[in-house]
């Protein structure tokens, strides 16, 4: 007769635990052991009698730690786990109780009453893991932290595992070392006094570490911000020359620990940058946004490691979550211009792939990825529409950083949002000015004035004036540049009413008029060209507006700026948003500018007219709504 035809399918997933009690035997008039073996897969097999299994009677249950630790290792779920321990956990000592911990950790939460199924197990471990030892602790605190229980309830016993650990530390084994300074990090607990203790403990134990254990020690330190310079200085030395048996999480997280903690260790990161430029096939997705964004942040140069990225990254992206395409992206564009290449294959291909998944980020990855293009400067129209679609849709979903942010990056490239969009991120950000940073103010004040968008809302009213005085002190020399050119544009539209006060306004003008000036190659070769032409040439003429000029000549009575714009003046062969801004205030302050930008200059260059000369007329091209502009063409 099967289960079935009785009615009792519904016990088959509990079969396994069956086996591992053999509750079906007839019980006997008193309690004894039947019989104890092992089974064919090596599962622990206990045969009792029912009355011997139960709670009432577990007191007198004949007790076999060893036998018990078996059992509760060969456990599948949590519930064969929490079983052995209800019908036998008066009977459990230190070892069982640590290896229940240890198996539940193993195996996760099970939902949704998983912490109130721990209650027993929890108080009865509180009662006696004062008198545990180092293996039995650190895989205790393992398990709570593998298993996120932190919350109030746990308290005592994360307190009463700390307190027996400071007391034992100096004698702890290099794995229960590490295991526990793992878990108090993975668990955001604050235990200083342990750190410190574990600091002072692991370098003599480092050689006896494995290398996951040296790992995993960088790691909870760096994640935990607690200092330790001379144990992270100890593991490098220790770490660098096994890096070979390192797998590459391993290495990827290694790296991260000594970026986010701050730590130089040259030596180290050289040994990381071969050893992972070597094996970067076998690095998953987190791990190559991992090693990227370590190394950009040490700001160590490893060339070779990134042209190895830029080559390998592109085919993989469709497996890259939409974390690691804004992680790899911010470490391209932050790392030294020493260390990497423009990458703009890599790129386009982190573009195409965001595009379509850019309602799966976050607003802090959507800022970063907006923020990285904008910094590299790489042209993208399609990501910066997609991205102006996501925050003008719904931007009451994202926080000021991010709106003032992505509004700065899409200036930044020259984009051109639509208008409704404009509006709506205007209108969120004036209900929440008091949520604005002082550089979020000024990012969004920019972003507005490159745009020559004039927002339906009142943004700049007399409360966006109120809080740039509130916040004046706060302000960088970059805000307070960008401020200033905000006051030019709102000068031009009539907006009055949401200045700030005229002191803040003169330390505006005062930072915008001070910044220093240096010719570049290009620009002095157009200078000797225009010298050439016999024209009288000032050069690096300050106006009274606070921009400031490359060159002013005299053609034809009437004074003319000339613009040399080189590369960082332009997102790809557009204009960069501050070249349009400066282009068009020129304007509006009543001076006709020539620019002249790099490339046609190379042109001439390249067509054996390297400087303009008596043999070059001056050709004008009128543009509708734009400035006239002027260029040098050869006479053929």
């Amino acid at each position: 007769t099967t289960i079935a035809s009785h009615g009792l399918a519904s016990l088959a997933p509990r079969m396994h635990m069956r086996r591992l009690l053999s509750l079906a035997i007839p019980s006997p008039p008193a309690p004894r052991l039947l019989s104890t073996r092992v089974t064919r897969s090596g599962r622990f097999l206990s045969s009792v009698n029912a009355q011997a299994a139960s709670p009432s009677s577990a007191a007198s249950f004949p007790r076999h730690p060893k036998q018990l630790t078996v059992a509760l290792q060969r456990a599948r779920t949590t519930e064969e786990v929490l079983t052995l321990h209800a019908r036998y956990g008066r009977a459990f000592n230190q070892v069982n109780l640590a290896a229940c911990w240890s198996r539940l950790g193993r195996i996760g939460r099970a939902e949704p009453d998983f912490e109130e199924q721990l209650a027993e197990l929890r108080l009865q471990t509180l009662e006696s893991v004062g008198e545990w030892g180092d293996h039995g602790l650190s895989n205790l605190v393992h398990a709570l932290a593998k298993l996120r229980l932190s919350g109030a309830e746990w308290q005592p016993l994360w307190l009463a595992a700390e307190r027996t650990a400071l007391a034992q530390v100096s004698s702890f084994e290099a794995q229960a070392t590490s295991n526990t300074a793992w878990s108090y990090a993975k668990a955001r607990r604050r235990a200083p006094e342990l750190f410190d203790a574990i600091a002072a403990a692991a370098p003599a134990r480092l050689r006896a570490m494995s290398p996951q254990a040296l790992s995993n020690t960088a790691w909870a330190y760096a994640t935990a911000r607690h200092p330790a310079p001379a144990l992270l200085e100890a593991i490098a030395v220790e770490a660098a020359p096994r890096l070979g048996e390192f797998n590459t999480q391993a290495l990827s997280n290694t790296a991260w620990a000594y970026a986010s903690a701050g730590h130089a260790a040259p030596r180290l990161f050289d040994a990381l940058a071969a050893e992972a430029t070597r094996r970067l096939p076998d690095f998953s997705p987190q791990g190559v946004a991992n090693i990227a964004w370590a190394f950009a942040t040490a700001r160590h140069p490893a060339r070779p490691l990134f042209d190895a990225i830029a080559r390998e990254a592109p085919a993989r992206l469709s497996s890259f979550r939409e974390q690691h395409l804004s992680n790899l992206a911010w470490s391209f564009a932050i790392a030294p211009t020493s260390a990497v290449s423009t990458a703009p294959a890599l790129f386009d291909a982190i573009a195409a792939a965001a595009v379509p998944r850019l309602g799966e980020f976050t607003p802090q990855g959507l800022t970063n990825l907006a923020w990285a293009y904008a910094e590299v400067a790489h042209p993208a129209p399609e990501l910066y529409e997609a991205i102006g679609h996501r925050i003008g849709s719904a931007p009451e979903r994202h926080p000021t950083s991010c709106l003032t942010t992505v509004l700065w990056a899409i200036a930044a490239a020259g984009g051109a949002p639509r208008a409704e969009r404009l509006d709506a991120v205007a209108e969120a950000l004036a209900a929440r000015l008091d949520e604005c940073a002082d550089q979020e103010l000024c990012n969004a004040a920019w972003a507005f004035a490159v745009f020559d968008h004039v927002p339906r809302s009142e943004l700049f009213g007399a409360h966006f004036g109120a809080r740039c005085e509130a916040l004046s002190a706060r302000f960088s020399r970059s805000g307070l540049c960008q401020l200033h050119q905000w006051r030019i544009w709102a000068a031009e539209r009539a907006l009055h009413e949401g200045m700030p006060s005229p002191r803040l306004l003169e330390r505006c003008h005062s930072a915008f008029e001070d910044g220093s000036a240096t010719a570049s190659s290009l620009q002095r070769a157009v200078g000797d060209g225009l010298a050439a032409l016999g024209l009288r040439v000032e050069e690096e003429v300050q106006l009274s507006s606070g921009y400031s000029l490359d060159f002013v000549v005299d053609w034809r009575g009437q004074r003319l700026g000339v613009e040399v714009d080189g590369p960082s003046h332009f997102v790809g062969e557009a204009p960069s948003g501050r070249t349009m801004l400066k282009r068009r205030q020129l304007r509006s302050l009543g001076w006709r500018v020539a620019p002249v930008p790099y490339l046609e200059w190379n042109g001439l260059a390249q067509a054996g007219s390297p400087t303009p000369s008596p043999d070059l007329e001056v050709a004008r091209q009128q543009q509708p709504q734009q400035q006239q502009r002027l260029f040098f063409l050869p006479l053929r």
